[in-house]
């Protein structure tokens, strides 16, 4: 359904171009040898662009090769075909933009509640996002899903801005199967080895919210306050921070910072959905077994944080830019750095990496590399340590894969009307 109506209105009166193109690679994955082939195809008009992308991997035994077919057999692997769908339009009375895709890096206002949540975890079953914003006069609104077909969980924030330099607005987050245990009473897991997924004993919906309200004293300068809760019907879940952001918007560069800290009751958490949110929600630290919910509730101290954050954007020629992002969080569940870049030199060469660290127990990074060749050749890499169950076992660990190869690229330049 959404690719029938990518392509409606892609087709609809507007010019536009269309790209199709084949890999072939190989490498490891999850420490074993294996070959990768991919098909590609991307199209734009001026209001939609969209790329769709199907790799097919398989590991290279003493039996010959085996499709990996974990990469095929749940919806949200379908749905992950959908590298990247944007859609933009301008009304007299409001802005609108769509984008469905990856995303490493998801945050609420200015992070209270949601603070750079990754979506990306786990090699396996790698989650395809969707986020909607508005904007109309000084009305501002964004919702996101951490995946579309099998939306776990969500979340949106709206700010309104009155002169002179004054804001408010608010935010909330649902989770309608946040795990309250993982073990079944006898101490069992449930664990599909089939899909490589643990299934919680219990479950609660949860809904987070906060409301903020601030000043904007310059045009570069937002003073913040927020007030949080994980659960609107007990006490010791409310918690409040403080936030200070300030932005330059230069010709060719811009910058932007956010300094972040607060506290909260005993079962309050700052930055509640952070990078590693949906390995925390099953096991809040790295081998201690509880659940978030079951480590928020043995809580009985006052809980504290802060954050920070950058990000830079140049622009080194017209058709050549870097962007840089990193952030640090502190809380109860430990310390958590993440840095995120994206290079792109005259369309020859393409450079994306991301990698998150907390403490010594848990870290993930990926890597994209592309360099274009004469006549629609191209060479690729990539590379990701992510999260994954492996077979016989109950709990996640880190896996790898690393593949590299050769492809080809058809550029369409015609244009339809």
């Amino acid at each position: 359904m959404l690719f029938l109506l990518a392509l409606s209105l892609l087709f609809s009166g507007q010019s536009g171009s269309a790209q199709f193109e084949l890999s072939a690679g190989g490498g490891l994955h999850k420490g074993d040898p294996a070959a990768a082939l991919g098909v590609a195809f991307d199209a734009s008009t001026e209001q939609i662009s969209f790329g769709l992308s199907a790799p097919f991997t398989f590991t290279l035994g003493d039996q010959g090769p085996a499709f990996v077919e974990r990469e095929w057999d749940t919806p949200t692997d379908y749905a992950h075909t959908i590298r990247y769908l944007t859609w933009r339009s301008r009304t007299r009375f409001m802005k609108v933009g769509l984008r469905i895709g990856e995303t490493h890096n998801t945050t609420l206002a200015l992070g209270g509640l949601v603070s750079h949540t990754n979506a990306l975890l786990f090699l396996d079953t790698p989650h395809t996002g969707a986020q909607l914003g508005l904007s109309h006069d000084n009305i501002d609104a964004f919702l996101f899903l951490s995946d579309f077909v099998e939306p776990a969980n969500g979340g949106g924030t709206f700010t309104v801005r009155f002169s002179p330099g004054l804001l408010f607005g608010g935010s909330f987050f649902r989770d309608p199967q946040m795990p309250l245990h993982m073990a079944a009473p006898t101490g069992e897991m449930n664990v599909d080895n089939n899909l490589g997924e643990r299934t919680p004993s219990s479950t609660q919906n949860l809904w987070a919210l906060s409301l903020h309200g601030g000043v904007e004293p310059t045009s570069w300068l937002t003073l913040t306050g927020e007030l949080l809760t994980l659960d609107p019907t007990r006490g010791k879940s409310y918690g409040g921070l403080i936030h200070a952001r300030a932005a330059y918007y230069g010709d060719r560069l811009t910058l932007k910072g956010v300094l972040s800290a607060g506290g909260g009751g005993a079962h309050f958490l700052p930055f509640f959905v952070g990078p590693f949110y949906l390995l925390q929600r099953e096991e809040a630290r790295e081998g201690e077994g509880e659940t978030l919910q079951e480590f928020l509730e043995h809580s009985r101290s006052i809980n504290t944080g802060f954050s920070m954050s950058a990000q830079l954007s140049f622009a080194l020629t017209k058709q050549s830019e870097l962007s840089l992002s990193g952030a640090f969080l502190r809380n109860r569940l430990g310390d958590t750095a993440l840095l995120q870049g994206t290079l792109i030199l005259s369309r020859r060469l393409t450079v994306a990496a991301y990698g998150a660290l907390q403490g010594n127990e848990r870290g993930v990074f990926s890597f994209e590399g592309r360099l274009a060749l004469p006549k629609g050749w191209f060479v690729w890499l990539r590379a990701k340590r992510l999260f994954a169950i492996s077979p016989g076992s109950d709990y996640y660990t880190p896996t790898s894969q690393l593949l590299t190869g050769v492809g080809y690229r058809h550029s369409s330049g015609e244009q339809w009307d």
